[in-house]
């Protein structure tokens, strides 16, 4: 998956990096897995035309980001992991899938249970014809926003993703 992701000048050394941990010794997949961290993934969820995307109020980070989270014993594959986030965090469960669209790698803080730690972060995207979302599992709104829309509490890689999206959308 990460070989045949095409990166970015920027995203070249995350993705190296990325690709290098898949040979830890530890469960890198795993959520307990803290020493460096652990994978997680994401969904970019957005209209057919690319026109909007969906964003959740993620209630520990109260930032707005894209729907994701850590792996479950029932993902068989990153996808699967991305596909069911955006499920449990919004309500959206008909998703067609068009591949990763991005990568990138944040610091989390330590709280009283778990250290401070990195998530590397796979980002999937689909496209659904559902309007209607549910603020679920871990969110305190759910909203399609605009591609081009400015979004007060928007979380720091998620510009990224808007852009990626609204370049899909002007190539029509």
């Amino acid at each position: 998956m990460l070989s045949n992701y095409s990166a970015s000048k920027t995203e070249r050394s995350v993705v190296e990096y990325m690709h290098g941990l898949l040979d830890d010794p530890g469960q890198i997949f795993e959520s307990t897995h803290y020493s460096p961290g652990h994978f997680t993934a994401s969904g970019v969820v957005t209209r057919p035309d690319f026109s909007a995307v969906v964003l959740i109020d993620h209630v520990k980070i109260g930032k707005w980001l894209q729907p994701g989270g850590h792996f479950e014993p029932v993902d068989a594959t990153p996808i699967d992991a991305a596909r069911r986030e955006v499920e449990e965090e919004c309500g959206i469960s008909k998703l067609e899938t068009l591949g990763l669209i991005d990568v990138d790698i944040h610091d989390i803080d330590g709280r009283q249970d778990h250290p401070a730690h990195a998530h590397f972060d796979l980002r999937f995207l689909f496209t659904t014809e559902q309007r209607d979302l549910q603020a679920l599992d871990g969110v305190a709104g759910a909203k399609w926003v605009g591609v081009h829309d400015k979004v007060e509490r928007l979380g720091s890689t998620v510009q990224r993703l808007l852009d990626k999206v609204a370049g899909r959308s002007e190539r029509g």
